[in-house]
């Protein structure tokens, strides 16, 4: 059946607001280092990308997740510093000061690889969430990073679009015709990491809390036994965020970018 005019003005709503972070646009916070940032934008889709950066060595990138910025990262700058690493955080498209309004996961992934490409080889990268999915895009992009950590990362974009619709209260067949309207909005969503992963050689640790509630621990086993090149690492009681600041993650991600 031909959807009404109100109808399909109801069901782009859903999609602006699937697309649209509504992150915190204003960088205000800064972590705990003495020495100052230098503040880089990087050209991308005809705007920029917000970067701030500490330190002089080989860098790595820090990637937020959905609806935060480069703020979320700041916890592993302190001590990527001081072990002689150039810590470099990013905003996300449509987050914190990079450029733009709505944006999906495949322009994440691109914003990635552009921010990687401008750095050159990247000792590492550690991204939380949906940035961690995006990490996982851009290294199938051609981003040159000699490890990556991935922090509570989804692996089906499309079963999260699904869950979304679904607390919005939309049926399945309107699910679909949200999908095709997303699709004609250039934002795929059917991305699933257990389809390009397995070439990923770039090694990864694959950490997770179990009391995770936004994305199920069992999305972290997945990941490691298709990611070829992984080391899974289960930890307790921090939830979705807690991994951000938890000393002893920041630890054991440094140091394993660093073995």
């Amino acid at each position: 059946m031909e959807k009404t005019v109100t109808e399909a003005a109801g069901l782009r709503q859903v999609a602006l607001e699937y697309i649209t972070p509504n992150s915190i646009r204003k960088v205000v916070r800064r972590p705990r280092v003495e020495i100052e940032a230098e503040e880089v934008r990087v050209p991308f889709n005809g705007g920029t990308l917000s970067t701030r950066r500490w330190g002089t060595g080989r860098p790595v990138l820090l990637i937020h997740g959905w609806a935060a910025n480069q703020t979320d990262m700041f916890a592993f700058v302190p001590e990527l510093v001081s072990r002689g690493l150039q810590a470099v955080a990013m905003d996300l498209p449509a987050h914190g000061e990079s450029s733009g309004e709505v944006t999906g996961l495949e322009e994440l992934g691109h914003a990635v690889t552009a921010v990687g490409k401008h750095l050159g080889q990247l000792q590492g990268a550690i991204a939380h969430s949906v940035g961690g999915a995006a990490v996982q895009l851009a290294l199938t992009n051609g981003m040159e990073a000699d490890k990556v950590v991935i922090l509570a990362s989804p692996q089906d974009y499309g079963a999260g679009l699904r869950a979304f619709a679904k607390r919005k209260g939309l049926s399945d067949e309107e699910i679909d015709q949200l999908q095709a309207m997303l699709l004609e909005m250039n934002i795929k969503t059917q991305i699933r990491s257990a389809d390009f992963v397995p070439e990923i050689s770039v090694p990864a640790l694959i950490v997770h809390s179990n009391d995770d509630h936004i994305i199920d621990v069992a999305t972290a086993v997945d990941l490691a036994r298709y990611w070829k090149n992984s080391r899974l690492l289960l930890v307790d009681e921090l939830k979705h965020r807690g991994v951000l600041k938890d000393p002893i993650v920041i630890r054991e991600a440094i140091d394993y970018l660093l073995k």
